[in-house]
């Protein structure tokens, strides 16, 4: 249950490249100056191809933010439950008490968000890079 979140944000991510990827070799999507958040292609036309490439950039980055966010074995995120799927059985518990400790969830997200910005970026431009080799 702890990968159904990070499962669904693959497949929109997945969706959202192959929907650009097609206004790319369709050329309706051309690379942008630089890629960004909301920009992993930008319209060759203005009008609803500009929308619509921006709409699937900004899927595509919240997407695959959201997946990194919550692949981190980190509490609450849905990361921190992915141990137990290999844990044995008499470890379960300990770990299971130790996800409930009171302010930890609030300390892990704080000391993640802090160096989460900057590992979001090169991840982008990375993943972008896989979906469409010439942004690099």
């Amino acid at each position: 249950m702890a990968l159904a979140g990070p499962a669904a944000n693959l497949g929109l991510i997945l969706a959202a490249a192959l929907l650009l990827r097609l206004g790319w070799e369709w050329h309706l999507f051309a690379p942008p100056y630089s890629v960004g958040a909301e920009r992993i292609l930008e319209s060759v036309n203005d009008g609803l191809p500009d929308l619509l490439a921006r709409l699937l950039s900004i899927t595509f980055s919240l997407n695959l933010l959201l997946f990194a966010f919550n692949l981190i074995p980190a509490p609450p995120l849905d990361g921190s439950n992915v141990p137990l799927l290999v844990l044995p059985a008499r470890m379960t518990t300990g770990y299971m008490s130790f996800l409930r400790t009171p302010g930890l969830a609030i300390i892990t997200l704080v000391i993640v968000s802090r160096f989460f910005g900057d590992f979001y970026p090169p991840l982008l431009r990375a993943t972008a890079g896989l979906f469409f080799p010439r942004l690099n």
